[in-house]
């Protein structure tokens, strides 16, 4: 090749493709019939590698490009829920998970909005003495969402 061409292939080429048609139909149909999982599809058959196997699926099916990072189907909490959150979250007589669970949150959102709205000093837990709160500590807790609610 060197001296016919003075050059060598920059790039390897497959004289026939690794896969039949056959083959990656028999992939995809089984893709699209099991739920779409990529994970599913290479145990079940066993065969070809997922970078294969999502090029055949963005080929045949170019809408499945479109991806979703994150939490973006969750809608906004607007600002006084979240100040009723954290309101829960600091004169709460349980634990923080439970306080999440029942608004629907993750636990680590709450803190998150906590240290937002009242800082990283505020207390996550309005401590109580003798299972009676503390008259200074719920006013304290109030007049801050007072004032955030002013804002």
């Amino acid at each position: 090749e060197f001296e016919q061409s003075g050059d060598l292939q920059k790039v390897y080429v497959r004289g026939k493709p690794k896969y039949s048609e056959e083959q990656k139909n028999l992939a995809l149909e089984h893709y699209v019939n099991h739920g779409r999982c990529f994970s599913f599809t290479l145990r079940a058959l066993g065969y070809p590698c997922r970078q294969i196997l999502t090029a055949w699926v963005h080929e045949r099916y170019p809408e499945t490009r479109k991806r979703v990072v994150g939490k973006a189907g969750r809608p906004t909490v607007s600002l006084a829920s979240r100040q009723l959150a954290v309101y829960e979250l600091c004169t709460r007589e349980g634990s923080a998970q439970a306080v999440a669970r029942k608004l629907d949150v993750d636990r680590v959102s709450l803190y998150n909005w906590k240290n937002q709205l009242l800082g990283r000093e505020a207390p996550s837990s309005m401590k109580r003495d003798k299972g009676s709160p503390s008259e200074t500590d719920r006013d304290e807790l109030e007049r801050q969402v007072e004032e955030l609610r002013r804002d």
